[in-house]
């Protein structure tokens, strides 16, 4: 049997290594491309995730400091608003105020305690609801009539609104009774804070 030989010439086999070492490259290449599109995307969404986590850290902190400040207003706010133990207390005190700055006491009658609030509110439903979960500032009217000369009865009303906590005088009336003694009527209001809530269960 008669063997047939093939003549590879070296121009044909640097042909063929050419060949396959471009399609060698082309398949690397785009490996390469894929890879790179690939990690692209991922970094994208990696750097968009970290820029929210970012965005919720601020935010996270700036509500933190908003709490620690409302907290801290609250409390400042408080102690210079009347708790129920200081009402009682100034009720009991209020007349020796008035025997040490000389006015007789006639009249003193507590009236039913009043939500103060805007004129205004808008927000509706939710507001209201808001509203009625919160911290509510309300006013303990008390209408007094005492009676005593000028002098006495100015020092008198000072000393009330020099008070160190929260209250007001309003719907002053002052008749010349006597002389020199003078008849005085006025609304005074004590401030305190608290829910709706709490009211509620009182009542």
């Amino acid at each position: 049997m008669e063997k047939k030989t093939v003549n590879i010439s070296p121009g044909k086999v640097k042909k063929t290594a050419i060949a396959v070492c471009v399609i060698f490259t082309a398949v690397l290449l785009g490996l390469a491309i894929a890879s790179y599109y690939k990690y692209s995307a991922r970094l994208k969404l990696f750097t968009q995730k970290n820029s929210r986590l970012i965005a919720l850290e601020s935010d996270v902190s700036d509500l933190q400091n908003l709490i620690q400040r409302y907290k801290n207003e609250r409390q400042q706010l408080e102690e210079m608003l009347f708790s129920d133990k200081d009402i009682a207390t100034f009720l009991d005190q209020i007349s020796l105020f008035a025997n040490n700055a000389k006015v007789a006491i006639k009249d003193m009658q507590a009236q039913q305690p009043q939500a103060v609030r805007p004129a205004t509110q808008a927000g509706g439903k939710a507001s209201q609801e808001a509203a009625e979960s919160g911290p509510v500032l309300y006013a303990l009217p008390i209408n007094m009539t005492v009676e005593a000369e000028f002098e006495h009865l100015m020092g008198f009303l000072i000393s009330l609104e020099k008070y160190r906590q929260l209250l007001t005088l309003s719907d002053v009336h002052i008749t010349r009774k006597t002389y020199p003694l003078l008849d005085c009527k006025f609304t005074l209001r004590l401030y305190s804070l608290k829910t709706l809530s709490s009211r509620r269960t009182k009542t």
